[in-house]
């Protein structure tokens, strides 16, 4: 058993002279912030699956039956749920997941094409 009477400790020590790089790309910005959700998994997950279900599934019924929309419109919604639904449950990583809830920006596209 390694507890801490009889296993060595590896502290790792930040020397005071090293100096953060200035992160000012958009890109780096996301990643970090990615990285600094994981503890907010579950109610990310939450509030993603709610966001879909509630507001862009219906989208597809609102946008075809009354905007006379494309079929690829509910291709892509679905296709947009069913990635963030695999990407969630099958435990991704945070960038992952991010980037795919950031995905719901296609379906407001969508919806401002059609409603313009």
């Amino acid at each position: 058993m390694a507890t801490l009477i009889n296993a060595p400790t590896k502290w790792i020590a930040v020397p005071a002279t090293q100096k953060q790089k200035n992160d000012s790309n958009i890109y780096n910005k996301l990643i970090v912030f990615a990285d600094s959700q994981a503890k907010n998994m579950t109610s990310l997950f939450t509030t993603s699956l709610i966001a879909q279900c509630v507001l862009f599934l219906p989208l597809p019924a609102l946008l075809m039956f009354y905007y006379h929309g494309a079929v690829i419109v509910l291709a892509i919604v679905i296709t947009l749920f069913f990635a963030n639904i695999i990407a969630c449950i099958g435990s991704q990583g945070m960038r992952s997941i991010v980037s795919i809830s950031a995905l719901i920006i296609i379906d407001l596209i969508m919806l401002v094409i059609f409603l313009v």
